[in-house]
C-alpha cells in the first residue's frame, strides 16, 4: 500500500481540535498541565486508488499515521501552541505523551490523537538571568 503526498497533514489540519488545561502552582513553580485532542475520519481515497477500499485497508492507514514522524511532530507542535495560548505565557521544555486510537463507526474509520502536555511557564526574570 502506498500513501499520497500530504494526505496526513491535510486530514490533521481539517480535524476537530479540542484543548483543555490549566496552570497550577506547584510550590511556587507555575506548571501548565493539559491535553489537546485531534479527531478525524481517515479518508479511504488516501490509499492508492488501485487498492480495495475496505475498512481493513483504512485501519492499516491509521496505523501508518500513528507511526508517521511528521504527523506526530505536527500534533505535538499544535498541542504546544494550544498549551502556550491557554497558559498565557511562554513555556519551558514541554513534556508530552501522545496516544492514538481508532474506531470503526458506520463503515468510517475515525482516528483520535491525544497529546498530554506538562510544562513549566518561563518567567521574564528567569530569561534575563539566563542571558
Amino acid at each position: 500500500m502506498s500513501l499520497r503526498g500530504s494526505w496526513v497533514l491535510r486530514m490533521m489540519a481539517e480535524a476537530d481540535l479540542v484543548s483543555e488545561g490549566a496552570v497550577i502552582d506547584d510550590k511556587g513553580c507555575l506548571i501548565y498541565c493539559g491535553t489537546t485532542s485531534f479527531s478525524f475520519a481517515i479518508e479511504q481515497d488516501a490509499a492508492d486508488p488501485r487498492d480495495a477500499r475496505s475498512p481493513d485497508k483504512v485501519l492499516t492507514l491509521a496505523a501508518l499515521l500513528a507511526a508517521d514522524p511528521m504527523a506526530r511532530l505536527y500534533a505535538v507542535r499544535a498541542a504546544r501552541r494550544e498549551a502556550a495560548s491557554r497558559a498565557g505565557g511562554s513555556l519551558d521544555v514541554a513534556y508530552t505523551d501522545l496516544r492514538t486510537s481508532t474506531r470503526l463507526e458506520g463503515g468510517v474509520v475515525r482516528m483520535r490523537i491525544d497529546i498530554d502536555v506538562h510544562a513549566e511557564l518561563v518567567r521574564l526574570y528567569d530569561r534575563i538571568e539566563r542571558a
